[in-house]
């Protein structure tokens, strides 16, 4: 089944904001497409925010390390929505493509759990680039091995893609 309704975490990012353009150049194709992204980003990034607004996507705004405002996200439901932003459509996310940084990879491990115990039924992790399961640098760099972690631990959750 082809992805509805996603959240993107991480879209203004070095590969986000790729991601993210190719993404809205396919949003045709989806239902919701939704940004989901920091205070701070609101105000250091406020061009490229203004720029995926106008493109017409939602930005909602929040913190990847609490629980209830992730799931609020992937309820497509406001934890606090970008001003004069309208969202008629209510919808549960059912894809969620992460693009966060080196700082903040572990931080998946929780993002797929709360995505497991909602409506989530895919879950993109932050894995693009080199092939870090069989690089031969992939042992001594600690963003590869992070990025491992997180792949064992999507591994053991069985009701996400």
């Amino acid at each position: 089944m082809m992805p509805q309704n996603i959240l993107i975490i991480g879209a203004t990012g070095l590969i986000g904001k790729y991601i993210t353009t190719e993404i809205i150049k396919a949003k045709a194709s989806f239902g919701r497409i939704i940004v989901f992204t920091s205070e701070n980003t609101i105000h250091k990034k406020s061009s490229q925010i203004n720029e995926l607004k106008h493109s017409g996507i939602e930005i909602l705004v929040g913190d990847i390390t609490k629980e209830q405002e992730v799931k609020r996200a992937y309820q497509g439901l406001p934890v606090c929505l970008f001003p004069n932003q309208v969202n008629s459509l209510m919808a549960d996310i059912d894809t969620v493509v992460s693009c966060v940084g080196r700082t903040v990879i572990s931080q998946q491990i929780p993002l797929i759990q709360w995505a497991a115990e909602s409506s989530v039924t895919r879950f993109f992790p932050s894995e693009y680039g080199t092939d870090i399961e069989y690089s031969p640098e992939s042992a001594t760099e600690k963003p590869h091995q992070q990025k491992l972690n997180v792949r064992r631990y999507m591994a053991t959750v069985k009701n996400l893609e």
